[in-house]
């Protein structure tokens, strides 16, 4: 049934009157007059025009409903009964009026998509919308929520991913608590605190290496227990932060209790009331009390984890410091989150709604491009109005990419549940709010010509989404390389042992079987001797044992003395390996070589290379998800560029693959712990080489000469090839790399 129905069927029933809880004041914000509604039993603010609020005027001085277009026109206001309907409509919806009873059972918005800071819940003041303005003057129905079943239906998914509970009135024990600490917000109290937080700072600072290990396992499962009471104690604190501040600047504290979002609790204080105060400094005080108390936290953490030694406790307070400390600038601080960081940006600015104010400019800057749909007067002037703007552009490009992060995670985390939760969160905050905007589109343009602006934006919107979700990634993939020299010998450590004598130079051209250096090991030597005699005597007795009849001794001793007989090989081919022999022609290679001499090294060590220095080729490691798109570059038989350390660049014809995948690291420079990209495991396997975490596969491809330019032995790079995967599942897997 239309509104102006309702209404009309309203008129002989009774008459709409404003709630006796409700209360209108004025507020002076920069240049502009507010107008503020606020329910005392709801603690809710809505912000008028000057419109709405002679309209709510009448109802609080009793005029009859049917009236009221009457009286509004003497006002000067001229407002349809469409207009007096669907306004009065929001009124009763919000609480702020008492209608028939036909007018109490309107539709709630759908939950907006963002993550309140439950200490910050209804701080500054909703806005009505106006009848006047071209949306609320034609008549627009949501996509989704139409039916009761629909409307349940949001609501459920809307509590499943955020349950608000209250435990208990928070005023009195507020009042207690600031008795007692209340000082701390005082002048003396933010002396000492500036003090705390600079002593912390520095701490930090010095012990940077130190925390940047640490921060690896803030996210380790072992310490999930303890991470939870942490986070759940830290929030506390902050809660009360903003409840104290609030108390001293006589605020009356609402309810205080827990809320669940997306399954993480936060705690919440209901400060609603300090949106009254008129300095912007005390309400900037109120909304950074929680942030103040957390950077105290997180100094005094950082106190004691520079005086405890290594153990559990020590490491907890290296995690306060990561969640009480940067974790908390960079959310609750932060003014592109509806946090303490955006309240305090509100005030500096003076701009009440500022997010309200500043999307619905951003939305009607869109509508004016795409559709050409004239603008409505913004109730913000000069600067405001643009930063406004502004400010929303940024906001919502930070909550995209803030909320798909925890709609991300969440789905990781929980699995299946998670899984629904994220179609949940995608409907209500992208899904829902989409379609009633196109609607919205459609019902408030009647012109055919903007319609078929609308169709060919769907039409064109949904073309790209087709072309992301199949067609190939202009995005090329980059695989790791390292330059090296073509069949060069590297000469290493058979033993641990001193270096006695090395015969070259750098540069020297050496021939096959030509000795290099020479190393010596005593003990070694003595251990070959010692085994040789071992063995011999194990022989000798083995013969004797048979001659005596004892056969079953004679072949254990038999068995004894082949052990043997291997372990004297290896010692012999570690004592032969002292003497660095050329294995091939070609150029010594070495820094400082003579600084070797007398150095004790170990086995497996590197000494020197013998290789051609004409001859340089480019190993290329792949991993087994780009193993498809490297063949498919191999089999175009094009060259790619390659972009090696320092800015160079040059051209490689890559080969194709070696068949099988291994785990032994290709190339020492490769290695994470040399800073190169890939992953190896803590400790070398018994021959000393380290190992990958992830078997990789490798290809080998030659250099032209022309291309040696600022090229040399061990310089990493990356290959860049083409992509085989479509564009969406290359956007995905570069967002979540840690689900690849």
């Amino acid at each position: 049934m239309p509104l102006e129905n309702e209404l009309n069927d309203a008129k002989p029933m009774a008459r709409v009157i404003l709630d006796p809880y409700v209360e209108i004041v004025t507020r002076q914000i920069g240049d502009t007059c507010f107008r503020v509604a606020k329910h005392s039993q709801t603690g809710k603010f809505f912000e008028l025009g000057s419109d709405e609020y002679a309209f709510m005027l009448l109802l609080r001085d009793g005029c009859e409903v049917e009236t009221l277009a009457t009286k509004l026109s003497q006002l000067g206001i001229v407002w349809t009964s469409a207009d007096i309907a669907g306004f009065i409509a929001v009124l009763v919806r919000e609480k702020l009026a008492i209608a028939p009873e036909n007018l109490s059972a309107k539709p709630s918005p759908v939950p907006e998509p963002t993550l309140v800071s439950p200490s910050s819940l209804q701080r500054e003041p909703g806005a009505l919308p106006s009848p006047a303005s071209p949306s609320a003057s034609a008549p627009v129905a949501p996509v989704l929520g139409q039916s009761s079943r629909s409307k349940q239906l949001l609501l459920l998914m809307s509590s499943s991913l955020s349950q608000r509970f209250v435990l208990l009135h928070g005023d009195q024990i507020t009042k207690r608590i600031e008795r007692c600490v209340g000082w701390c917000f005082g002048s003396y109290g933010f002396v000492l605190w500036c003090m705390l937080v600079l002593s912390g700072l520095v701490i930090s600072v010095s012990h940077r290496s130190d925390l940047m290990r640490e921060l690896g396992r803030l996210f380790d499962p072992a310490m999930w227990f303890w991470l939870a009471i942490l986070w759940s104690v830290i929030k506390v604190f902050h809660e009360f932060g903003h409840a104290v501040a609030a108390k001293r600047q006589g605020v009356r504290i609402g309810n205080m209790g827990v809320m669940f979002f997306l399954f993480a609790p936060l705690a919440y204080v209901d400060v609603t009331d300090a949106w009254r105060l008129p300095g912007r400094w005390a309400r900037a005080r109120i909304a950074m009390g929680g942030v103040y108390v957390e950077l105290s936290i997180a100094s005094l953490a950082m106190l004691g984890y520079s005086t405890l030694s290594d153990g559990l406790i020590r490491h907890l307070c290296a995690q306060t410091f990561m969640l009480a400390g940067p974790a908390s600038l960079l959310v609750n601080a932060n003014p592109l989150l509806r946090l303490d960081g955006y309240y305090v940006l509100s005030d500096m600015a003076d701009i009440a709604n500022l997010r309200t104010h500043g999307r619905r400019q951003l939305v009607q800057w869109i509508e004016r491009i795409m559709f050409g749909i004239p603008r409505t007067p913004s109730m913000l002037q000069g600067w405001r109005c643009g930063f406004a703007t502004f400010h929303a552009l940024a906001s919502t490009l930070f909550q995209f990419v803030w909320m798909g992060g925890l709609v991300f995670a969440i789905t990781t985390w929980a699995k299946g549940a998670g899984v629904l939760l994220a179609v949940f969160a995608i409907t209500l905050w992208v899904i829902v709010p989409l379609g009633n905007w196109v609607w919205k589109i459609w019902s408030i343009t009647p012109s055919i010509g903007q319609r078929r602006r609308l169709v060919t934006y769907v039409v064109l919107f949904a073309s790209l989404g087709e072309y992301i979700a199949e067609a190939p990634s202009p995005i090329g993939r980059r695989v790791p390389v390292v330059v090296r020299y073509s069949g060069e010998q590297i000469a290493r450590a058979s033993a641990d042992a001193f270096v006695i004598a090395v015969y070259v130079v750098h540069g020297q051209t050496v021939d096959a079987g030509m000795v290099l250096a020479e190393l010596d090991e005593p003990e070694l030597r003595e251990k070959r001797d010692a085994k040789s005699d071992e063995l011999a005597v194990a022989e000798l007795r083995s013969v004797q044992l048979r001659r005596q009849g004892d056969i079953a001794k004679a072949n254990l001793e038999s068995q004894r003395a082949e052990g043997l007989k291997r372990q004297l090989h290896e010692l012999n081919e570690q004592v032969k390996g002292l003497m660095i022999v050329a294995a091939r022609s070609g150029v010594v290679l070495g820094a400082r070589l003579e600084s070797l001499i007398g150095c004790y090294v170990h086995q497996g060590d590197e000494l020197l290379r013998v290789a051609d220095p004409k001859r340089m080729e480019l190993l290329i490691s792949v991993a087994e998800t780009d193993a498809d798109a490297f063949k498919r570059t191999c089999e175009l038989n094009e060259r790619v560029s390659v972009r090696l350390k320092g800015g160079v660049w040059i051209q490689a014809q890559p080969k194709s693959l070696h068949p099988r995948a291994q785990t032994s690291l290709p190339h020492p420079a490769l290695a994470s712990t040399a800073g190169g990209p890939l992953a190896v495991e803590a400790a070398p396997d018994e021959q000393g080489q380290m190992r990958l975490i992830q078997p990789r596969l490798e290809c080998v491809t030659s250099l032209e000469v022309a291309a040696f330019n600022g090229v040399y032995s061990g310089q990493t790079g990356s290959m860049c090839i083409g992509d085989t995967r479509p564009l969406l599942t290359r956007i995905i897997e570069h967002l979540t790399p840690a689900a690849m």
